[in-house]
């Protein structure tokens, strides 16, 4: 099973003028225990964008965020910064 599964991620931002701008569109990762996983491309092409929406730090406009198996797209940031917490204390 893996850890963390990105499931075709959408981030949108919304500028002060109110326009979309889609910065990752159908993006899909798994990561198992232990692996590491390095993001490469180009500047602008939504490297933080989606590794924001990984971790909580943004929430997914699509897609699916599982982490261990659980959806974890739409929790609130709290309860996101206290799965991130445990989730550090289990691998200490």
């Amino acid at each position: 099973m893996s850890v963390l599964e990105l499931e075709e991620i959408d981030v949108t931002y919304e500028r002060r003028d109110h326009v979309k701008l889609k910065a990752v569109v159908g993006a899909s990762l798994s990561v198992d225990r232990g692996q590491i996983v390095g993001l490469v491309g180009e500047s602008g092409c939504g490297k933080s964008s989606l590794a924001r929406a990984a971790v909580g730090l943004v929430a997914p406009t699509a897609g699916r965020v599982r982490f261990e198996g659980e959806d974890v797209s739409f929790f609130a940031v709290s309860e996101r910064a206290v799965r991130r917490q445990a989730a550090g204390q289990k691998t200490a």
